[in-house]
């Protein structure tokens, strides 16, 4: 078999029913062999899981933190419902829902999958869409099947879902793509603020721009009202049970506070997590219960507002940071917190080192320090065993240094930074793709949807959000790179075959 009628097979293949299916089955029993003894102790996406164990169990959208501990609306309402859906129909964080929860996932990535091979991307690029399949491997492989289930694979599935929709505008027509404009236009204000920015900003350029399919004026207002509404639903919901229209999610300002206020570099961290948030932190999840939600995100809304005021230059370096991380290159799973060796340590130095802010709850939160750093802070401590202090610590630090060279966390630094980038720059540099409209579509929507963290907080969590974007991006460039340089080994018949 020559190289052509290779090309040619994979191209059936690649884009085939049979590959979709197989993609399927992969994503399920890769799930099932990773996740096969990862039921007990699993915290069903923690504060997801916890108001939609609520919500499942009759109480509404509340206990994001506690059984008790009030209404909320920290979480995405479309998202945690389907959650507690599940919940109620398999039973509140059982092993059937926890199974339910990761079957659902791989299902969402295969038809994610299968709406990547749907999409226009024009008449060259069409005939090596095949090539979506050993991308969506490589990605769904690091992004999502070796993580827990959480609303990753929801913005993954409506991120894709919206450009499949905005492509079908430009092949078939507003007619026949007026009802999933119409639905995504209700889900996705509950779902997602940025995709809720993006569809918005696209509906008003269809009409001023001539290059854009049309939508009718009327209709075009209509998807705005339907937005609006139903963004408004959530916020009067707010007003009524938390007495405060939020048409969102409640934490912008927690949020904001903890990547810029109280982090040295912009980019969240577990230290962060384990000292001021309210799933780590008894004291703070105490503050929550006692102030409720609404004066508890008054108190952080006011000293990030403070900051902004007085530390523009700080701000914009730790905006800079987020950019160089979202970008060029980012640190996957470095888990900068390690436990205490207890038995090696001695109570009374403990104590002086919680005291200290060095140890919490049995755990150094200080290892991103220098050794000059973390010597002159321990030498002022008058320590009774301060050997074992700094032999314990620089283990769990050397430990840390280690992790961040591990392959995984590596590839997936690559895959959702560096990778993405060059291929944008291949895209604008080549005229071939340049002015693709699925090229300019995917990245405008990009750009709009990572432009929320990048400015208010970011972790690595949100990168793994982008990955539909990152995957059209890195196909679109291969595509074109392959028909620039090996050409001809698909003709026409071959195209009809995988358009």
């Amino acid at each position: 078999m020559n190289l052509s009628s290779l090309i040619q097979r994979l191209a059936k293949f690649g884009t085939s029913a049979q590959a979709k299916v197989l993609f399927f089955i992969f994503c399920l029993s890769l799930t099932i062999w990773v996740r096969k003894n990862g039921f007990d102790g699993y915290q069903f996406g923690q504060e997801i899981g916890n108001v939609s164990a609520a919500l499942a169990d009759g109480k509404g959208f509340s206990n994001v933190f506690d059984h008790d501990s009030g209404p909320t609306a920290w979480t995405p309402m479309f998202f945690t419902s389907i959650y507690g859906l599940i919940f109620k129909i398999f039973g509140t964080k059982s092993v059937y829902s926890y199974w339910a929860l990761f079957f659902l996932r791989s299902l969402l990535l295969a038809i994610t999958f299968h709406l990547a091979t749907r999409i226009d991307y024009g008449t060259k690029i069409n005939r090596y869409r095949f090539l979506l399949l050993p991308i969506f491997l490589v990605f769904g492989y690091f992004v999502v099947l070796k993580r827990g289930m959480d609303d990753v694979i929801f913005n993954i599935f409506l991120s894709m879902s919206l450009m499949y929709v905005i492509s079908n505008l430009f092949t078939v027509g507003f007619d026949k793509t007026k009802l999933k404009l119409y639905l995504l236009a209700l889900i996705i204000p509950l779902s997602n603020i940025s995709f809720f920015i993006g569809l918005f900003c696209f509906i008003l350029l269809t009409q001023l721009s001539f290059q854009l399919p049309r939508i009718p004026r009327g209709h075009a207002l209509a998807l705005i009202i339907v937005m609006v509404l139903s963004m408004s639903g959530w916020g009067i919901r707010n007003s009524y049970t938390l007495n405060q229209f939020i048409p969102f999610k409640s934490n912008l300002w927690f949020e904001l506070y903890l990547s810029n206020v109280k982090d040295d570099d912009g980019i969240l961290k577990f230290t962060n997590f384990r000292e001021y948030h309210p799933l780590s932190n008894s004291a703070v999840k105490q503050e929550y219960k006692d102030l409720g939600e609404i004066e508890f995100m008054e108190k952080y809304r006011k000293e990030a507002l403070d900051y902004l005021a007085t530390g523009g230059f700080d701000f914009i370096g730790k905006a800079a940071n987020r950019a160089f991380n979202i970008f060029i290159w980012t640190q996957f799973n470095i888990n900068n917190v390690a436990p205490v060796d207890v038995d090696r340590l001695n109570e009374k130095d403990i104590e002086k080192l919680e005291d200290k802010k060095l140890i919490l709850n049995q755990e150094w939160i200080c290892i991103d320090l220098t050794k000059r750093e973390f010597e002159s802070q321990v030498a002022a401590l008058d320590l009774i065993a301060p050997d074992q202090v700094r032999q314990d610590w620089g283990d769990k630090k050397k430990s840390n240094r280690k992790a961040k060279l591990k392959r995984n966390n590596l590839i997936l630094g690559f895959l959702m930074s560096l990778l993405p980038t060059l291929a944008i720059i291949v895209c604008l540099v080549m005229n071939d793709i340049r002015r693709n409209p699925m090229f300019l579509l995917t990245l405008g929507l990009f750009l709009i949807t990572i432009g929320p963290y990048l400015i208010i907080s970011f972790h690595t969590r949100y990168q793994l959000f982008q990955m539909s974007f990152y995957v059209i991006f890195v196909f679109l460039a291969l595509a074109t790179l392959l028909d620039r340089f090996v050409p001809g080994y698909l003709s026409d018949k071959e195209l009809q075959v995988t358009s």
